[in-house]
């Protein structure tokens, strides 16, 4: 699912993860303590009647010696709780549970306490279970007994202690389960987040893999070959397309240039006119269009290989751009022409290069317009360089457009009917990229279509009269 919280989802399978500790060490802990609280009982009945049953059957003075031979103990329920006795040949009364133990034949066996010589036993007496003690020596002497809801008593007060104790710790619990999550995350984000920032690098130009990261952990070895691996294969395929589009357009420029001279010369042979004239001229119409289009993938494949290197000479953009408004508005004269070009900007940057980039943008102005529309035209400087903005109103602006238009080949459902081929906005985003400059679309309140140029200009770039400027534009 989109959205979710890695740190969240740790956080939920610790919290699984430790009830199910809680609860398992909770039924282990009842069973063995109510085992060891049996064994206890066992013995400290023992201990009380080897060392302190001549101080029976005056209770006082059995639970002072009782309190000098356990001052630790855990079960003081058997010195308070205890039934005694008396030997049979005493004319003390015999309490009921000791009548039916004497009556029962009982296997009875040696204690647990070594060097006691005490015997002990477990009976059922009316439905209740007890523990009896009694002198090896003295099978009819004096015997001292506990009844094991007693002790029962004792667990059941002991797991209500915890149980009360743990409501109070429950927000620490929880605070330390959650420092425990995130820190469980941060480590375990931290390959991860390495890869994450060498790849953020990774463009066409390095993916041969300098500076890859090593796995720290045995346990990311593989996912980083797999990626490697990827990368490796990518970098192959981007390559062979590279090479691809280069070889092709190298060899087709040949043969369409050689087909474009033979078309102006069967042009100019025919009768003027003429039908045979016209699908002449019609082919090379098209034989041109696939020149351009060879032009520019050829331009393109340069930029994929880092091999397209820029001629850098000074440039008046302001200049320029009056005169391309200037010599172009006769072509656009069903469309109004709104310019504001900022004076004395001057581009230290390819011509040739530029000039294609501006005649893409002002043509893609011009066509994908309204029917007595306008084309605006800005060119404002900034405090580190300067911003040039070609805006037209359209309908044919869409979502899809806007997320689509630098994609090469890319055509939009709705623009199949004007003039293009779908390269001209890649071209210039690759050759803004070259003149470390930006590239921007933009849908403007009113179906208003902006796209904007932002470059750098030197520190130096005001002072016009020292550069050697050229403002000619080619028609």
């Amino acid at each position: 699912m989109l959205g979710k919280s890695f740190k969240l989802y740790i956080l939920f399978h610790l919290f699984i993860g430790l009830a199910v500790i809680v609860l398992a060490n909770r039924q282990i802990a009842q069973y063995y303590l109510g085992q060891q609280l049996t064994d206890r009982v066992r013995l400290e009945l023992a201990q009380g009647l080897a060392y302190c049953g001549q101080s029976l059957p005056d209770q006082d003075s059995y639970l002072k010696c009782f309190a000098l031979i356990e001052t630790d103990s855990l079960t003081a329920v058997v010195a308070h709780e205890h039934v005694y006795c008396p030997p049979l040949a005493s004319h003390l009364p015999q309490p009921a549970p000791c009548q039916s133990l004497r009556a029962q034949d009982r296997v009875w066996l040696p204690s647990a306490a070594a060097g006691l010589p005490i015997e002990s036993a477990q009976a059922t007496l009316e439905q209740q279970l007890w523990f009896a003690a009694r002198h090896a020596s003295q099978p009819q002497g004096q015997m001292l007994l506990v009844g094991h809801s007693h002790s029962q008593n004792i667990q059941e007060q002991v797991w209500a202690l915890r149980d009360r104790n743990l409501i109070f710790v429950l927000p620490f619990i929880f605070s330390a389960l959650l420092l425990v999550a995130l820190y469980v995350a941060f480590v375990a984000l931290q390959p991860l987040r390495q890869l994450e920032k060498y790849m953020l690098v990774l463009d066409s130009s390095n993916l041969q893999g300098t500076g890859q990261p090593q796995p720290q952990f045995l346990e990311f070895r593989r996912f980083l070959l797999i990626f490697q691996d990827l990368r490796l294969r990518l970098d192959d395929s981007l390559g062979r397309a590279r090479r691809f589009a280069g070889d092709a357009s190298h060899e087709l420029r040949t043969p369409l240039t050689i087909l474009r001279g033979h078309c102006e010369q069967l042009i100019r042979r025919l009768p003027l006119g003429s039908d045979t004239q016209v699908q002449a001229r019609v082919i090379g119409d098209e034989v041109e269009r696939l020149i351009t289009i060879v032009e520019k993938l050829l331009l393109l494949s340069r930029a994929d290989a880092n091999s397209l290197k820029p001629h850098m000479q000074a440039l008046n953009l302001s200049e320029t751009l009056e005169q391309m408004m200037g010599d172009s508005d006769s072509a656009s004269s069903a469309l109004e022409l709104r310019t504001q070009i900022a004076p004395g900007i001057v581009w230290h940057c390819d011509r040739a290069l530029v000039m294609q980039m501006l005649n893409n943008l002002y043509t893609n102005a011009i066509l994908y317009n309204v029917a007595g529309g306008w084309v605006s035209v800005w060119l404002t400087r900034q405090a580190d360089g300067f911003v040039l903005t070609f805006e037209n109103p359209t309908a044919l602006l869409s979502d899809e457009l806007l997320a689509h238009a630098f994609e090469r080949f890319y055509r939009a459902s709705h623009d199949r009917n004007i003039d293009g081929h779908g390269l001209g906005l890649s071209l210039c985003l690759e050759i803004a990229k070259v003149h470390a400059a930006s590239l921007s679309l933009e849908r403007r309140p009113g179906q208003i279509f902006r796209i904007s140029l932002r470059a750098p200009l030197p520190a130096n770039a005001g002072d016009v009269n020292r550069l050697h400027i050229q403002t000619d534009f080619p028609l």
